[in-house]
C-alpha cells in the first residue's frame, strides 16, 4: 500500500498510504520515465536509460545500463518482462535477467510489450506489432508506420490500445490484428503520458499540454 514518489533531489521515497511516514528511501535515482509494479517487484526506467529492479521493501536488486529506454510490464507470475534493444527478458524476483525468447524484433525507445491473461505476448518494435501465442509461435503481425516517442500497450476486452508520448492512439483487435481506428494528437519528447478507460466508456488521455476524452465505442467503430 506504499505510495512511491521521485523527489526533486533524485531519490525514491515510499510513503505509507496516509502519506505521513516514509517507509524507505533510495538515493541517487535519476528522473523516472517508466515504472511498473508486479506485486513482487518494482521495475523502473530512468532518463539516463537505467533499468532498476527494486523489492517492495526498497532493496535495489539490480541496476542495468541500457542503450535506449526499454518497455517493462508485469508478467503473470509476478516477475517483470523487459523489452530492450538487446532482446526480450524475464527479470526474476531476485533481480536476475533471463532470456524470454531467443529471436525477437529489435526493441528500443518506441518499443512496447504486453502479456495477455492467456499467455499471448504482444511486441511492438516501433514499426510492426507482433502477436505470439503462449508457446511463442507467431500468430499475426501488422505494420504501424510513423509511430515515435515512448509507447505503451494495454488490453481491454479483446482490444489492444497502443499509446505514445507523440500523441498516437491506435486500437487493434488482438485476435487477428485488425485495425479498429487510429488518431494522433499533439505530443513531443517532453510529454508525459497518462490514460484511463473509465467505467463510463470514456477513454481519457493526458499527453503534452492537453487532456481529451474519447467515446471508446465510437472510436472502435472500425471493429464493430
Amino acid at each position: 500500500e506504499s505510495l512511491i514518489f521521485h523527489t526533486p533531489d533524485n531519490a525514491l521515497a515510499a510513503f505509507d498510504a496516509a502519506r505521513q511516514q516514509i517507509r524507505w528511501q533510495l538515493e541517487n535515482i535519476q528522473p523516472v520515465i517508466r515504472a511498473q509494479f508486479t506485486g513482487q517487484l518494482i521495475g523502473i526506467i530512468t532518463e539516463s536509460n537505467q533499468q532498476l529492479t527494486i523489492s517492495p521493501q526498497g532493496e535495489l536488486l539490480d541496476s542495468a545500463n541500457l542503450r535506449e529506454p526499454a518497455s517493462i510490464v508485469s508478467a503473470q507470475n509476478g516477475t517483470l518482462i523487459a523489452y530492450t534493444r538487446g532482446g526480450l527478458w524475464s527479470i526474476l524476483t531476485d533481480g536476475i535477467w533471463s532470456p524470454l525468447m531467443e529471436i525477437v524484433p529489435i526493441g528500443g525507445i518506441s518499443g512496447a510489450v504486453k502479456q495477455a491473461d492467456d499467455g499471448r505476448l504482444f511486441l511492438f518494435d516501433s514499426h510492426v506489432l507482433y502477436a505470439y501465442d503462449s508457446n511463442r509461435a507467431l500468430l499475426w503481425q501488422i505494420e504501424l508506420p510513423n509511430v515515435t516517442g515512448l509507447t505503451e500497450l494495454t488490453i481491454d476486452n479483446g482490444i489492444l490500445l497502443l499509446t505514445g508520448t507523440h500523441g498516437d492512439l491506435i486500437a487493434i483487435r488482438n485476435a487477428d490484428g485488425g485495425l479498429c481506428n487510429r488518431a494522433q494528437i499533439y505530443g513531443d519528447d517532453r510529454a508525459k503520458l497518462w490514460y484511463n478507460l473509465g467505467s463510463d466508456g470514456i477513454l481519457r488521455v493526458a499527453v503534452a499540454d492537453q487532456i481529451i476524452g474519447l467515446d471508446w465505442q465510437t472510436f472502435l467503430t472500425g471493429c464493430a
